[in-house]
C-alpha cells in the first residue's frame, strides 16, 4: 500500500500516513497545535488582501443609487467570484 509523506514548512517535521485524509489531517492539527500565531496570521492576511479586491454590496448599491455606469462593472466582477 502506498504511503503518504508531507513535511512541515515551519519547522519540518515529517509526517507519513496511508492515505491523504489522514496525512491532511496530522498536518492541520500539527499546524494548530505547534504554529497557531503563524496560522492566525496567514488566515488575516488572506482576509486582508480579499477585501482589497472584492467590492462590498455597499459599494455596489451606493454605484446604482448615484447613477453610475460603474454598477454593472461591480456587479460582473463580483458575480465571477
Amino acid at each position: 500500500m502506498k504511503t503518504y509523506t508531507a513535511k512541515c514548512h515551519q519547522c519540518g517535521k515529517t509526517f507519513r500516513r496511508k492515505t491523504r485524509a489522514e496525512l491532511l489531517s496530522a498536518m492541520r492539527t500539527h499546524l494548530w497545535k505547534e504554529h497557531r500565531a503563524w496560522m492566525i496570521a496567514r488566515i488575516k492576511a488572506g482576509k486582508r488582501s480579499v477585501e482589497l479586491n472584492n467590492p462590498s454590496v455597499q459599494d455596489l448599491m451606493q454605484a446604482v443609487g448615484k447613477g453610475s455606469t460603474r454598477a454593472p462593472c461591480i456587479r460582473s466582477h463580483s458575480a465571477e467570484r
